[in-house]
């Protein structure tokens, strides 16, 4: 992926840390992604394409203390949508804080999905990038 195409979009991508469960992170238009997924936009896309249309499966949970002041309710409801949107798949879902430029937990799962639970076959657990961190709304992970 090129530079202006990786500060241009906001990317979403996955990671798994060493309890074999998923994370999703949202760049917020930063360079802030692992360095193999900059350099191959095709596993960028195959990740993407399979954690965005993996099934809802649990309810999400928010970490109230990581987000961001909002104006209105809607606004709130606006920026958590896609957050729970990947918690209600048993993904944990961080986002770029822009101040110190490092992710924080917006949202979790009541029941988390491991790796090795879902129908990878087309690619191995060697293609995601391994954190290796507790996915907990204290963590904070950087890239």
């Amino acid at each position: 992926m090129s530079e202006l195409f990786i500060e241009s979009h906001d990317l979403d991508w996955f990671a798994i840390n060493d309890k074999n469960f998923i994370a999703h992170f949202a760049t917020g238009g930063t360079d802030k992604l692992p360095s193999k997924l900059k350099t191959s936009k095709s596993l960028w896309e195959q990740q993407f394409n399979f954690f965005n249309n993996l099934p809802d499966i649990t309810e999400p949970v928010f970490c109230e203390n990581n987000l961001p002041i909002f104006d209105s309710l809607k606004e709130k409801e606006e920026y958590l949508e896609s957050f729970a949107g990947y918690a209600k798949k048993g993904i944990f879902s961080y986002d770029i804080d822009f101040d110190s430029l490092v992710y924080k937990l917006i949202a979790f799962p009541k029941n988390p999905t491991k790796l090795n639970e879902l129908p990878i076959a087309h690619y191995g657990r060697n293609d995601l990038t391994l954190i290796n961190h507790n996915y907990d709304c204290s963590s904070i992970i950087t890239i």
